[in-house]
């Protein structure tokens, strides 16, 4: 597993660290298919994360197919959180006789419930190519309300530093949500944010979800909805010299974005 860092993080946001034994390891993943669980070793995220700005902290994976997984947590109040999870690939077979395409639109893949001090609690839906989406994806299958882990980022043309894949830097932007290996960000907007949050109960429904953190933050806004184009003029120290090389994750050395996107 790999610290994804896509930039800095937000101080808006906070892990939320899951209780002992809620994370497995890969290869305690009863009822998850073997390619799916090898990749998620291999090239999942891990250790220290920022997605999107967000931090995660990933400690190990919560396997969520076959019976509930129950997971305590520190108590914590907060307007949003964000989950980072993907799903298994649906065989061509069952998304034929779904008749919900490819990516099986709105299948029930797992119920998320939340656990308040009160005794209330909050069930959460989690549809494929809704909320989540697969680990892995073809081009075009994206999610309706969630966005892969790693935000777009900018990308200059390859007369301007060599870019292996010249036509896509005349784009100037990357979104990199393909690979080996893709999770999702899903943000949801607890309608109880005065209450205390004292676990999660995990219910599996249809297929497989690997669950690999949460944040927990309060912002006014959805964290991940993309907003109106803006643009900034920034005045840089006497004598410095803006940089415009980006690393091998698409950053700059003057300018960093933690929460927002790059669109130009």
């Amino acid at each position: 597993m790999t610290a994804i860092i896509d930039g800095p993080a937000s101080e808006l946001f906070r892990p939320v660290g899951m209780g002992k034994g809620a994370g497995m390891a890969v290869v305690e993943m009863r009822g998850v298919p073997g390619e799916m669980a090898r990749a998620a070793a291999e090239h999942g995220p891990g250790g220290r994360c920022v997605c999107w700005g967000i931090p995660f902290l990933v400690k190990g994976v919560v396997p969520i197919a076959r019976g509930t997984v129950r997971a305590k947590v520190a108590p914590i109040r907060a307007r949003w959180l964000v989950f980072l999870h993907t799903a298994d690939v649906p065989s061509a077979e069952s998304a034929r006789l779904s008749k919900r395409g490819r990516g099986m639109m709105g299948d029930h893949a797992a119920d998320y419930v939340v656990l308040y001090d009160d005794g209330h609690e909050e069930r959460l839906p989690v549809r494929r190519r809704w909320e989540v989406g697969p680990w892995q994806k073809p081009w075009g299958d994206n999610a309706m309300v969630a966005v892969g882990w790693q935000k777009p980022r900018p990308v200059r043309a390859s007369g301007e530093q060599t870019n292996p894949k010249w036509g896509w830097s005349q784009t100037r932007v990357a979104y990199p949500d393909l690979g080996p290996f893709v999770c999702w960000l899903w943000a949801w907007d607890n309608p109880r944010p005065r209450a205390r949050i004292v676990g999660f109960r995990f219910e599996p429904v249809h297929g497989a979800v690997l669950l690999f953190g949460i944040s927990a933050g309060d912002v006014a806004e959805h964290p991940l909805r993309w907003g109106a184009r803006r643009k900034a003029i920034l005045t840089l120290s006497r004598g410095e010299t803006f940089d415009p090389a980006l690393d091998d994750r698409g950053l700059l050395k003057c300018v960093s974005l933690d929460l927002g996107q790059v669109i130009s």
